[in-house]
C-alpha cells in the first residue's frame, strides 16, 4: 500500500512538472512563407529571351512552397 502511494505521488509530480507554458521563441521552426536570404537574392538576372535566372535555393523554395500548398489543400 505504501509503495502504491509513493508511485502515485511520483506520477503526479512528473505530470505537473512536465506541464509548462509554450514559448514559440524556444522552438524555432522553418516557415516556408518566409524564405531565407539566399532566396531573396533572386532573380539573379535575365536571359536574352527575357527568362529569369535563379539560383538553386530559389528552386528548392518554390518546390517546398508547392508541397505546402498541396498539403493544405488536402487538409493534412
Amino acid at each position: 500500500m505504501k509503495k502504491r502511494i509513493i508511485l502515485i505521488t511520483l506520477l503526479i509530480i512528473i505530470i505537473f512538472s512536465s506541464c509548462g507554458h509554450y514559448n514559440p521563441t524556444l522552438f524555432p521552426s522553418y516557415d516556408v512563407l518566409n524564405p531565407g536570404p539566399e532566396v531573396r537574392k533572386n532573380p539573379l538576372g535575365f536571359t536574352e529571351d527575357g527568362n529569369i535566372i535563379v539560383n538553386e535555393a530559389f528552386i528548392l523554395w518554390v518546390d517546398e512552397l508547392k508541397q505546402e500548398v498541396l498539403k493544405l489543400r488536402k487538409g493534412k
